[in-house]
């Protein structure tokens, strides 16, 4: 730069002097002062400019000299090996120490590059390998590995930080190349741990998920073809092949949703959901599920309970479920002879909280005080009494069950010696509600002044049953020999109070219950006295043998109590009308859509509806299923949620999106393997009405065919009413669901009046917000959320305004959606002073005011 200056100078001078000449020769004499004098002038000021630009260029050469060095001297008091690049990617500059780190072979004639430098490579880095500051333009750091002097393998962080010039533009990169030290090494092991760790958990996470939906959909044909066989006529040994069918398959099922469970509980995400259910259910679920596993090990399972336990409760009947199948699969594990019995209460007499105890008692190998210590932890498993590991099981069953407990607010203790069996105790805080019309038509009168005779040399076994049997109004004498059988036989009938039947076990000493029913069937006091053979699920009787007794019904062991009682009527002939739920009997035809691509799976669900008779019709994948809804017309869709072509929850927002007013549309409900709540709220947001999760069980789609029915009925009489009824006897026909619905409990029907007016005018308030700002997706969320409290309430008008309103905001029918909310808004002024009345109408006041 300094030297091309110099050329500007020398030749301005040349100018002046050759202009001088030219002016000598051109100009006259008289001129030439004149011309000598101004160029004189001239040169003297050209001489003074370039002193003084020679002054100047001299310091500004001194100072970026300086800088030069001060940038130099700030590099090497750096003491990782650092270089800056230019943006051809050569290196200008490096501090000592990148000239020791950097190998030799670098140094070759031209510039040094930092892609050779650095990475040993002939050509830029490519962006997919590795980060490069110099083409992303953003800083970053790289993690790599590097052998030092001493042959030893260390860690390299190549840190690049872009540079730019005053107007902004990227003009290099600085590197810093940094060794990690032995802290900053263990500290770098322990961040990829970390990331490790958390990879594997998201892989485990999606693998169970999925394994769980790939088990529940094969699951899915085999239980329910079980209970489609049930409906069928078999015969006794074909029957236990069909239980043992289910109970293997509950206990997969229990397996999976273990799995799944202690995926979710890792992550927090578990969520309790509240139902209300019998707790003799519950508890004939689990023995049922748990049978076979016992008694194919010869062990005598036994369900213990202070009353029949015919009382409502609310509760997660899942979570609950889940915990017990776990503590008696550990017992059953761990027991290899005797027996274990499940023992059921509930502290509390009135509707509220009250406490659900459980205890499950085994005579088993017992444990030490070590593994009790641990007994919770996930993956442990249990020694037996020589001090060997158990290898059956996951080991995640209890750990499961113990967060379940404290999620659920309760308690599991477990108390246990060698030697001496085990005793699981749970205790769990849940909501008693007023006794269900199924358990009051339960203790109906129809089994009092029967009198029974149970022969088991089992004394728990025979308290349970005496306890059932007292229950129901019956009287119970046991007796454990067999021996002594035909004289209590022929001496109650001598004293005029005859026995009308017997119960026998099949396991009995000296002889077994089939010898027994002989016995009393070849004698002239009890010939013909109706009996019931109580047997082992895992041992298989040839059909003879029962036929050719007569008058004999066999009970598989463990006992079920409404299995008994079924029998009871059928062996000693009594109508048990009662102990029926006559809605089961009213259910009216539907016309049913099948949207399911597996054909296993179609055809099973068809057998069931049409066994339950109704009108399926099917499609096979999601564009089928649409051409379906076009053509006929449908009461319910069971929408698949995965299929080809559309998936189920676009078929459901496709059909939402094509509602037309005063034309009811089908209920949809979801049919998935994924049990997740994540899923499930995507079904429900997707538009559908409900959620059937597999493998869909024969009762389970009974109780939901229930529940939709009564949706369908409401939604159906909107339509007529409508058009046809006059005003007054809608207003008629609101009151009376709404009593129909509450009952005679003033308070409840207070409190339900409240909840559903207070809901209604908060979401109202929501869906005027929402017209406001055009949010589509908050109206139609609150739009579905209402149209269902609508339905349940018993105002279905409501719910087709929902409707309306929802089909306007979807369509973009901007002004159809003001007058939509209007309708809505009246509606729900009209009917608010129905409620009112009839909340005042009430002698009870609210659960707020008491």
């Amino acid at each position: 730069m300094i030297r091309t200056n110099k050329h500007h100078w020398a030749l301005l001078l040349l100018a002046s002097i050759a202009a001088y000449l030219l002016a000598q020769a051109i100009f006259p004499e008289q001129s030439v002062v004149l011309v000598r004098a101004i160029t004189v002038v001239a040169l003297i000021a050209l001489a003074t400019v370039y002193l003084l630009h020679l002054r100047i260029e001299t310091q500004l050469t001194r100072q970026l000299e300086e800088s030069e060095k001060s940038v130099q001297t700030i590099l090497d008091g750096i003491a990782d090996p650092t270089i800056i690049v230019d943006k051809e990617f050569r290196i200008t500059a490096m501090n000592n120490a990148a000239r020791d780190a950097l190998p030799d072979n670098v140094a070759v004639d031209g510039p040094v590059h930092c892609y050779r430098a650095l990475h040993g490579l002939e050509q830029p880095c490519s962006p997919s390998e590795r980060t490069c500051a110099m083409q992303s333009g953003q800083s970053g750091k790289e993690i790599q590995m590097s052998t030092d002097d001493d042959g030893r393998n260390r860690h390299v962080e190549i840190r690049s930080t872009p540079l730019h010039d005053e107007a902004g533009t990227l003009s290099g990169v600085i590197e810093v190349v940094h060794n990690l030290n032995e802290q900053e090494e263990i500290a770098l092991k322990l961040e990829r741990a970390r990331v490790n760790a958390a990879t594997a958990n998201r892989a485990r996470s999606e693998f169970i998920s999925t394994m769980s939906h790939e088990v529940r959909t094969p699951m899915n044909a085999v239980l329910g073809m079980a209970d489609l066989l049930r409906l069928s006529d078999l015969k006794r040994k074909q029957e236990t092949y069909v239980q043992i069918i289910e109970s293997s398959g509950n206990m997969l099922l229990s397996l999976v949703d273990n799995m799944l469970d202690f995926s979710t509980l890792e992550s927090g995400k578990l969520v309790l959901h509240k139902e209300e259910f019998l707790v003799a259910d519950l508890l004939e679920q689990v023995l049922k599920i748990m049978g076979y596993q016992a008694y194919s090990k010869g062990l005598e399972l036994i369900g213990d309970s202070q009353d029949d336990l015919r009382r409502c409760i609310s509760a997660d009947a899942q979570r609950l479920r889940q915990i017990l199948i776990n503590l008696l699969g550990n017992a059953i594990k761990f027991t290899n002879t005797g027996e274990i019995v499940v023992k059921v209460e509930i502290e509390g007499e009135e509707p509220g909280p009250a406490l659900l105890i459980v205890e499950v008692e085994d005579s088993g190998i017992g444990m030490s005080e070590e593994t009790l210590a641990s007994l919770f932890d996930p993956f442990m498993r249990a020694a037996d009494g020589n001090g060997h590991v158990q290898e059956q099981g996951s080991g995640l069953g209890l750990a499961i069950s113990k967060q379940l407990v404290d999620l659920m607010g309760g308690e599991v203790n477990i108390s246990s010696e060698l030697g001496q069996g085990t005793r699981a105790r749970l205790s769990v805080p849940v909501d008693l509600v007023p006794e269900s019309d199924a358990a009051a038509t339960h203790r109906g009168p129809v089994l009092k002044t029967r009198r029974m005779l149970v022969v088991d040399d089992n004394d728990r076994i025979s308290r349970v049953l005496c306890r059932n049997l007292m229950n129901w109004g019956m009287q119970c004498e046991s007796v454990r020999s067999p021996g002594d059988v035909l004289g209590i036989l022929a001496a109650a009938q001598a004293d005029g109070q005859s026995f009308d039947g017997v119960i026998i076990d099949f396991d009995l000493p000296e002889s077994n219950g089939l010898a027994l029913a002989r016995a009393i069937r070849a004698g002239s006091v009890a010939a013909y006295l109706p009996m019931i053979l109580l047997t082992s699920i895992a041992r298989s009787l040839e059909v003879g043998e029962i036929s050719s007794i007569g008058g004999i019904r066999c009970v598989n062991k463990p006992i079920l109590p409404s299995e008994l009682r079924h029998n009871l009527f059928k062996v000693l002939e009594v109508d048990d009308w009662q102990g029926k739920h006559a809605e089961e009997d009213e259910l009216k035809e539907l016309r049913i859509l099948i949207a399911e691509d597996n054909p296993l799976n179609r055809k099973l669900l068809s057998r069931m509806l049409e066994s339950l008779g109704h009108s399926v019709e099917c499609a096979d994948n999601g564009p089928a299923a649409l051409r379906a809804f076009e053509e006929n017309s449908h009461d319910l869709i069971l929408m698949d949620c995965q299929m080809p072509g559309l998936d189920g929850d676009e078929v459901t927002q496709r059909i939402r999106d094509r509602t037309v007013e005063g034309v009811r549309q089908p209920i949809i409900v979801a049919v998935t393997a994924d049990i997740s709540a994540e899923h499930k709220s995507k079904c429900l947001a997707a538009g559908m009405d409900d959620f059937l999760a597999k493998p869909i069980r024969l009762q389970v789609l009974k109780s939901g065919l229930r529940r939709w029915s009564s949706l369908i009925g409401d939604a159906a009489s909107t339509a007529d009413e409508s058009e046809q009824s006059p005003q007054i006897e809608q207003d008629q026909q609101i009151v009376a669901r709404l009593r129909d619905r509450a009952g005679d409990d003033g308070t409840f029907i207070n409190d339900y009046i409240d909840l559903f007016l207070r809901d209604t005018a908060t979401r109202l308030e929501i869906m005027r917000a929402a017209v406001e700002h055009e949010d589509q997706v908050t109206l139609g969320r609150e739009c579905h959320a209402l149209k269902g409290a609508c339905l349940e309430v018993g105002v279905p008008r409501l719910g087709v305004c929902c409707d309306a309103l929802q089909h306007a905001s979807k369509n973009q029918q901007f002004d159809a959606v003001a007058t939509a909310l209007l309708r809505l808004i009246e509606e729900f002024e009209r009917v608010t002073p129905l409620f009112e009345a009839e909340k005042n109408a009430s002698p009870s006041r609210s659960l707020r005011e008491l």
